[in-house]
């Protein structure tokens, strides 16, 4: 009996010895053929997510492996996607990349080998270079849990993935064409979740926590269009809801002069350079779960806009240009920013007319203001307020003060006030020869005092201007291009023309004023044509006026009788009878 149990305790011995010596065998051999192993597997992931539309391969494997974890890097990556399969390309992104070293960090062996969902604590790609090609994507074929094996990796779970040093491009599918490119990005994100089965809609596929984000060198490049984008860096702070773009710039890819000549119905052509822009209290998670964009504040330093109407250029019969109310209710997802800061700005404006020989401009420099309540949100105020303050010319001051409705689409109500003060009238005569051929010979403005209120088509307000000395000349009443005086006109103009106010009693001339827009003219023209019809209300003797708008009035009344209506009275004959009336009151 006895003798018959050591038998059986050294064949359970030998048992376990050998089970123990074939674990240690098998353990040591996977050890050895890890590197064929997990490329092997690698493979099977890949085919049996998406056949053989994505393939990776690589140089070598660095290992540090235990029985429980692994870590691993992959030396000499290289991602590549098989674009002769026509079924694949319905389905998934064009993606190829490369990438110096791929790093995997304390990841289940039992994972790599059998698991459907992986769990890794770390992932670095050092530098890597990622191309995109952009293509229809109007035959796309709706992806969903249904198309995948079973069997199939399923989920990836990271606690920290890095980039360092990586590339990315953004490449027209058709055309080959580089959309974008930049220099250096590097990305940190923790606690990623990545669900494969979901992987077309990005919406659901990925999670995260946290996420960083540093970009350097950036052009976009469009196909179509007149402009390029080019950035110097980019960080977005997830955690902190912070982005700082710096040295951003719009440019026409040719000159702006050029440029202006591809636009239809005179639109505006800008050139844009912006040193550096912090926006902070994004809510990024309202942005991705909602699609809505929700900012506290945005500052906004050093700006320089080259803003090109070319008037030469016509417009469509019928056309009617947006005022800037409905521009941003027409902003296609919600947005609501508390506040705008912009400080040390300068905005270029040039007109050309087609009986100038070249463009007018005008300029404001060393902008500073904010903006408030700037949404499309239709709950809470309706009122944008804007307020700026800097030179015109690089000589006047310049206050804008500007509130108007984001909602109201019946009126569309604006209400602006300001002021300019301390300019030589000779600095505004390049935009003035732009519309009459008149040239100030000399005058200062002292202060032009302004208040108004416009609803879509109008402007309505008040005007008071202080000036001294003003004198100008007339060249031709027909053809802008003429350098010759006009001897006559402008004899005449002096004596209809007031040359300060206040005048030498005292009496100081006050003008009010309305304003209507043509349908191919910009809110702009609203408050600034307004402002200039009472400017020179104020400056011209009423006879003259009273002419103009009578010559206005003459063709109101044309088109009232066509309609079988009665004309009205011109502003002449309304004042003859009632200095009529006061003569036989007098008598």
């Amino acid at each position: 009996m006895k003798l018959l149990n050591k038998k059986r305790r050294k064949i359970l011995w030998i048992s376990l010895g050998s089970i123990f010596g074939v674990l240690i065998i098998g353990i040591s051999l996977v050890l050895i053929f890890l590197e064929d192993i997990v490329s092997a597997r690698l493979d099977q992931l890949l085919q049996d997510k998406f056949g053989t539309y994505y393939q990776m391969k690589f140089e070598s494997i660095d290992k540090d492996i235990n029985l429980s974890n692994a870590s691993i890097t992959i030396n000499q990556v290289e991602f590549t996607t098989d674009t002769t399969d026509q079924k694949g390309l319905q389905v998934y992104p064009v993606i190829f990349f490369e990438a110096k070293r791929f790093e995997i960090k304390n990841i289940s062996t039992w994972d790599i080998l059998w698991g459907n969902a992986l769990d890794i604590e770390e992932i670095k790609l050092v530098k890597p270079a990622f191309s995109y090609y952009e293509r229809d994507l109007s035959m796309q074929v709706e992806v969903s849990g249904e198309n995948f094996s079973k069997t199939a990796l399923s989920e990836v779970r990271i606690d920290k993935l890095s980039l360092e040093d990586g590339r990315l491009a953004y490449i027209d599918f058709e055309t080959g064409h580089q959309l974008f490119h930049n220099d250096s990005i590097r990305f940190f994100v923790k606690d990623f979740e990545l669900d494969l089965n979901s992987i077309v809609d990005y919406q659901n596929a990925f999670k995260w926590e946290e996420l960083a984000v540093e970009a350097y060198k950036a052009s976009f490049i469009p196909l179509d269009g007149i402009y390029d984008f080019f950035m110097d860096s980019l960080r977005i702070s997830y955690a902190n809801g912070e982005l700082e773009l710096k040295d951003f710039k719009v440019w026409t890819k040719e000159s702006i002069l050029d440029a202006s000549m591809n636009t239809v119905n005179q639109g505006e052509v800008i050139n844009f350079d912006l040193e550096r822009v912090k926006i902070t209290g994004i809510d990024f998670d309202r942005l991705i779960q909602e699609n809505e964009l929700h900012i506290e504040k945005v500052k906004a330093n050093t700006i320089e806009v080259d803003v090109f109407k070319n008037k030469l250029k016509g417009y469509e019969s019928g056309f009617t240009k947006n005022i800037m109310n409905k521009d941003i209710r027409d902003v296609p997802f919600p947005i609501l920013v508390d506040s705008v800061v912009f400080e040390n700005t300068r905005i270029a404006f040039e007109i050309w007319n087609e009986k100038v020989v070249k463009p007018a401009k005008m300029s404001l420099t060393k902008m500073a203001g904010h903006i408030t309540n700037f949404t499309t949100f239709k709950e809470g105020d309706d009122t944008m307020r804007i307020h700026m303050n800097g030179k015109i010319m690089d000589q006047g001051n310049l206050v804008w003060n500007l509130d108007f409705a984001l909602q109201d689409s019946v009126s569309n109500y604006s209400r602006f006030s300001g002021y300019v003060q301390d300019l030589p009238f000779a600095t505004m005569n390049p935009m003035i020869r732009n519309f009459l051929n008149i040239k100030v010979t000399k005058g200062h403005l002292e202060r032009l005092d302004f208040v108004g209120r416009t609803d879509t088509w109008n402007s309505y307000g008040h005007v008071a201007f202080r000036y001294r000395d003003m004198d100008f000349d007339i060249y031709s009443l027909k053809d802008l291009s003429v350098t010759k005086r006009n001897t006559a006109l402008s004899d005449l103009a002096k004596i209809a023309l007031y040359k300060q106010n206040p005048l030498p009693n005292g009496q100081f001339r006050l003008a009010d004023f309305r304003f209507r827009r043509m349908p191919h003219e910009s809110s702009i023209m609203l408050w600034v044509g307004g402002i200039l019809i009472g400017a020179v209300k104020t400056c011209v003797k009423d006879f003259v006026f009273d002419i103009v708008e009578d010559m206005t009035q003459k063709k109101i009344d044309e088109v009232l009788k066509k309609k079988g209506l009665s004309p009205r009275k011109s502003k002449i004959e309304l004042n003859q009878k009632k200095k009529k009336k006061k003569k036989k009151q007098k008598k």
